[in-house]
Protein backbone atom coordinates (compact mmCIF):
# COMPACT_ATOMS: atom_id res chain seq x y z
CA UNK A 1 0.00 0.00 0.00
CA UNK A 2 1.40 3.26 -0.65
CA UNK A 3 2.38 5.86 2.18
CA UNK A 4 0.29 8.75 0.05
CA UNK A 5 -2.69 9.36 0.92
CA UNK A 6 -5.65 11.80 0.27
CA UNK A 7 -6.96 13.65 3.74
CA UNK A 8 -10.57 13.19 4.28
CA UNK A 9 -12.76 14.23 7.69
CA UNK A 10 -12.92 10.49 8.61
CA UNK A 11 -9.30 9.85 7.97
CA UNK A 12 -8.77 13.21 10.24
CA UNK A 13 -10.71 12.21 12.63
CA UNK A 14 -9.51 8.80 12.97
CA UNK A 15 -5.70 10.06 12.96
CA UNK A 16 -6.53 12.48 15.77
CA UNK A 17 -7.87 10.27 18.06
CA UNK A 18 -4.94 7.56 16.95
CA UNK A 19 -2.15 10.22 17.67
CA UNK A 20 -4.20 10.98 21.26
CA UNK A 21 -3.99 6.97 22.35
CA UNK A 22 -0.80 6.08 20.86
CA UNK A 23 1.58 9.47 21.34
CA UNK A 24 1.95 8.37 25.02
CA UNK A 25 3.45 4.98 23.82
CA UNK A 26 5.24 5.68 21.11
CA UNK A 27 8.11 8.01 21.09
CA UNK A 28 8.23 10.06 18.56
CA UNK A 29 5.22 9.22 17.23
CA UNK A 30 3.49 12.37 14.62
CA UNK A 31 0.51 13.38 13.06
CA UNK A 32 1.78 11.88 9.83
CA UNK A 33 2.18 8.41 10.96
CA UNK A 34 -1.39 8.70 12.85
CA UNK A 35 -2.85 9.41 9.11
CA UNK A 36 -1.42 6.61 7.96
CA UNK A 37 -2.53 3.98 10.28
CA UNK A 38 -6.42 5.93 9.66
CA UNK A 39 -6.16 5.67 6.10
CA UNK A 40 -5.06 2.09 6.59
CA UNK A 41 -7.65 1.09 8.87
CA UNK A 42 -10.11 2.46 6.69
CA UNK A 43 -9.41 0.84 3.48
CA UNK A 44 -9.50 -2.36 5.64
CA UNK A 45 -13.12 -1.44 6.20
CA UNK A 46 -12.89 0.04 10.00
CA UNK A 47 -16.05 2.37 10.21
CA UNK A 48 -17.36 4.48 12.90
CA UNK A 49 -20.49 3.15 14.52
CA UNK A 50 -23.87 4.63 13.40
CA UNK A 51 -25.45 6.46 16.55
CA UNK A 52 -29.35 5.77 16.16
CA UNK A 53 -31.36 8.53 18.10
CA UNK A 54 -34.67 8.19 17.12
CA UNK A 55 -37.55 5.17 16.92
CA UNK A 56 -38.23 6.37 13.32
CA UNK A 57 -34.09 5.40 12.50
CA UNK A 58 -34.93 2.12 14.83
CA UNK A 59 -37.88 1.56 11.81
CA UNK A 60 -35.30 2.06 9.30
CA UNK A 61 -32.74 -0.80 10.08
CA UNK A 62 -32.88 -3.79 8.09
CA UNK A 63 -34.31 -7.35 9.94
CA UNK A 64 -30.99 -8.96 11.57
CA UNK A 65 -30.02 -5.61 12.88
CA UNK A 66 -27.38 -5.74 15.95
CA UNK A 67 -27.83 -2.74 18.05
CA UNK A 68 -26.19 -1.80 21.52
CA UNK A 69 -28.38 0.48 23.64
CA UNK A 70 -27.95 3.71 25.69
CA UNK A 71 -27.75 1.20 28.78
CA UNK A 72 -25.46 -1.05 27.12
CA UNK A 73 -27.49 -4.41 26.36
CA UNK A 74 -27.35 -5.80 22.83
CA UNK A 75 -30.40 -5.75 20.93
CA UNK A 76 -31.46 -7.87 17.81
CA UNK A 77 -33.81 -7.34 15.39
CA UNK A 78 -35.82 -10.27 14.94
CA UNK A 79 -38.95 -10.99 12.19
CA UNK A 80 -39.65 -14.42 13.09
CA UNK A 81 -43.09 -14.13 14.32
CA UNK A 82 -43.91 -13.86 10.83
CA UNK A 83 -45.15 -10.06 9.55
CA UNK A 84 -42.34 -8.28 8.72
CA UNK A 85 -43.70 -5.35 9.42
CA UNK A 86 -43.88 -6.61 13.09
CA UNK A 87 -40.09 -5.20 14.23
CA UNK A 88 -39.23 -6.91 17.50
CA UNK A 89 -36.00 -6.56 19.48
CA UNK A 90 -34.62 -9.69 21.40
CA UNK A 91 -32.02 -8.77 23.90
CA UNK A 92 -29.28 -11.26 23.73
CA UNK A 93 -30.03 -14.44 25.84
CA UNK A 94 -33.55 -13.28 26.53
CA UNK A 95 -36.95 -14.72 25.20
CA UNK A 96 -39.07 -11.28 25.35
CA UNK A 97 -39.10 -9.42 22.51
CA UNK A 98 -39.32 -5.38 22.80
CA UNK A 99 -41.26 -2.55 20.30
CA UNK A 100 -38.96 -0.15 19.64
CA UNK A 101 -40.28 2.17 21.29
CA UNK A 102 -38.90 0.75 24.54
CA UNK A 103 -35.19 0.27 23.29
CA UNK A 104 -33.38 3.12 25.25
CA UNK A 105 -31.57 5.67 23.25
CA UNK A 106 -29.79 6.76 22.08
CA UNK A 107 -28.26 3.22 20.63
CA UNK A 108 -25.14 2.55 18.66
CA UNK A 109 -25.52 0.30 15.68
CA UNK A 110 -23.03 -2.89 15.96
CA UNK A 111 -24.36 -4.29 12.96
CA UNK A 112 -26.98 -4.02 9.98
CA UNK A 113 -26.78 -6.17 6.80
CA UNK A 114 -26.28 -5.17 3.15
CA UNK A 115 -29.39 -5.36 1.45
CA UNK A 116 -29.96 -8.29 -0.51
CA UNK A 117 -30.62 -8.11 -4.10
Amino acid sequence: MSDEFVMSEEIEELAASLNDALENFYEPFDWHEATRIATRLLAAGYRKPRTITTVEELDALPGESVIRDASGIPYELDYTLGNPADKWWVATGMIERLENRHIELPATVLYAPEPSA
